[in-house]
């Protein structure tokens, strides 16, 4: 390694870049490296160098996470670089990285072209394939070429560009040179008018998982009867209970009331079990015991409710001479209709229920309003005090 390249390194080291992998013979020949650098996760890159060797050793460094660019000069500080110093090198750079950035995308294509080739010959994945079998899962999707299986990586235009080659051993590759950013492997989605297919969509890292996803999902297809006989049987029950049928109703309340007594009881014991050392829990497990049962009590009510008979209790006031007042109760049924209306079966009715006489309006006259008993209505007494009592 010639000391115009290991000074380079040393700077971008010097500047927080430290490389972990070898590019010093890239360097030797001017050749823009991408590498990667210590704090970058593995399958990262965000080192990026040029040095040009002609002339005046200078080159460029870079982290893309990090923010950090330099420019960088052999026997002087880069800060005493001139404008158009500067500017010629920032140049070179440049040429170097469109070079590199166009070589890449011939290599990419190539490997695009190969993926295309591959796909289709390749045959649909056996579910008896060493990686499918280990992991417990069906070949969603995905192809077999050989002993490999295949799984397309697609752009966000669904363009095929590369494909990850799993082994029986679980080994995973990529096409060499292919293009590995930006893509994704997709199943069961598709665009239609420019959006996505309906449904949820799960993102996740790996084929294995994302497939494990799907197939735990409620929308795989394994689960697609189930549900809809579920939601078939909801339907019935909701239309039976629009109808008046009352079976739904009862076995949801019931089921309550089971759970809440379930809770009285384990509550109950918590508070026997802390009684003797920690008052306090106890106090707490029984409060939370009583609420338990309180409302098991109301749930029970509601379903006797439920299925009984709605009872009213009607007061009869029945006022004799001298003043003296009877008080009787009876207890209705109700059956809905205007059968409760008739006046055999209410004591001193006047007429069928809700069809009583109207109020009495306003008097135009300025009359008072006739009651019960007298010869008619009696003087106001004047509030205030006799006058004859004024000295």
């Amino acid at each position: 390694m010639s000391e115009a390249v290991s000074t380079f390194i040393d700077a971008m080291q010097s500047a927080g870049i430290r490389p972990l992998e070898p590019i010093a013979h890239k360097l030797a020949a001017g050749q823009p490296v991408r590498f990667r650098a210590e704090g970058d996760r593995p399958g990262r890159r965000n080192g990026w160098a040029v040095l040009h060797l002609d002339g005046v050793p200078a080159g460029v460094f870079r982290h893309y996470r990090l923010g950090i660019r330099s420019i960088w000069r052999a026997g002087g500080d880069p800060r005493t670089l001139s404008p158009a110093e500067r500017r010629a090198i920032m140049a070179k750079a440049e040429e170097a990285e469109a070079r590199r950035k166009a070589e890449t995308r011939a290599k990419q294509d190539a490997a695009a072209k190969q993926a295309h080739a591959l796909w289709k010959t390749a045959i649909s994945a056996q579910p008896s394939h060493g990686y499918l079998a280990a992991k417990g899962l069906a070949p969603f999707g995905i192809r077999q070429f050989g002993g490999a299986l295949l799984v397309p990586m697609l752009d966000p235009a669904f363009g095929l560009w590369n494909l990850q080659r799993i082994a029986p051993d679980g080994g995973k590759r990529f096409l060499p040179g292919g293009r590995i950013d930006g893509l994704f492997w997709c199943h069961a989605m598709h665009l239609a008018d420019g959006k996505p297919s309906p449904g949820p969509l799960v993102i996740g890292e790996g084929f294995a998982t994302v497939a494990a996803i799907h197939e735990a999902s409620l929308f795989s297809d394994k689960h697609q009867s189930p549900i809809m006989a579920s939601t078939a049987a909801l339907g019935e029950k909701m239309a039976a209970a629009g109808r008046g049928d009352k079976a739904m109703a009862s076995d949801i309340l019931a089921a309550q009331a089971v759970v809440l007594d379930t809770m009285f009881t384990e509550l109950a014991r918590r508070s026997a079990a802390n009684l003797g050392q920690y008052i306090d829990a106890a106090d707490r497990y029984m409060r939370l015991a009583l609420k338990a049962q309180a409302n098991c009590r109301a749930t029970l009510e509601a379903l006797a409710k439920l299925h009984q008979p709605r009872e009213q209790t009607v007061k009869h006031v029945h006022v004799n001479e001298g003043g003296q007042a009877i008080v009787a109760d009876h207890i209705h049924q109700h059956t809905g209709g205007r059968e409760n209306g008739k006046n055999s079966e209410q004591s001193h009715a006047t007429g069928p229920a809700g069809e009583c006489p109207a109020l009495l309006g306003a008097d135009p006259q300025g009359n008072g309003v006739p009651i019960p008993c007298g010869d008619g209505p009696e003087a106001v007494p004047d509030a205030r005090r006799d006058k004859s009592r004024r000295t």
